[in-house]
């Protein structure tokens, strides 16, 4: 690292790198005031690894937020910028970008994993974006995008999830939410379909459209016992 003085300017410019075991390299520049009142600083993590080996070695609380990620391997980039309040007394401001590439997760509730996850994201003080992320799961193609204006618990949410080729099997009905899981004796479904889902969320207030466009799929409603299959069409 590097402190350089800034002639009779009253800042001192920052600057320097390192490596880590989870990034081959870590760049970071900045500004501090000499009398403290503002600073910033930016950064860039290359090859960022993230991994078990990595997660192992967080603090309890953040292990416990990121446990659904807890077999995730990837591989990505990471640029920041934080910076002192805009008024005494305020929130730092920061700033976050990103991207996530040949990244496999393996999720005990499914026998397959997740492959060639590729993400980019973005965030800051006022909202949190999610660009793109797809991957695979055996033949099905997954897209997901999303966004959230604010961090608070009223924050206005939205999002999308495109999923082709989904085989609807047994596996898939039982990692269903409860709500939905509850209704699959009734209709008993099965075979491939594409799905288009969007939210918007409010608070509490959530609301959802979906199309299902059924490829090759079979069904049996419990008041008519008689199996229907070869069912092609889309559902709204």
């Amino acid at each position: 690292f590097d402190v350089i003085p800034t002639g009779d300017m009253p800042e001192l410019t920052l600057q320097g790198s390192m490596s880590a075991d989870f990034a081959s390299q870590i760049v970071i520049a900045g500004k501090i005031h000499r009398d403290g009142t503002s600073w910033n600083l930016g950064g860039r993590v290359a090859d960022f690894d993230f991994s078990s080996r990595l997660t192992q070695r967080l603090p309890a609380d953040i292990r416990q937020v990121i446990a659904p990620l807890t077999g995730l391997q990837a591989n990505g980039t990471l640029e920041f910028k934080v910076g002192s309040p805009r008024e005494p007394g305020g929130d730092i401001q920061f700033s976050v970008s990103g991207n996530v590439v040949d990244g496999q997760l393996q999720d005990p509730r499914w026998s397959t994993p997740f492959t060639e996850i590729r993400a980019e994201f973005s965030g800051d003080n006022g909202h949190f974006e999610l660009h793109q992320l797809s991957a695979r799961n055996g033949a099905t193609t997954i897209f997901v995008a999303g966004n959230q204006q604010g961090w608070n618990s009223q924050a206005a949410r939205s999002g999308r999830l495109r999923l082709r080729d989904l085989t609807v099997d047994r596996e898939l009905l039982e990692a269903l939410p409860e709500q939905f899981r509850s209704l699959v004796p009734k209709f008993s479904p099965e075979g491939m379909v594409n799905i288009d889902l969007h939210l918007q969320m409010q608070g509490e207030e959530l609301h959802t459209t979906a199309v299902v466009e059924c490829v090759d799929a079979s069904f049996s409603y419990h008041k008519f016992p008689y199996r229907l299959t070869g069912c092609r069409g889309i559902v709204r």
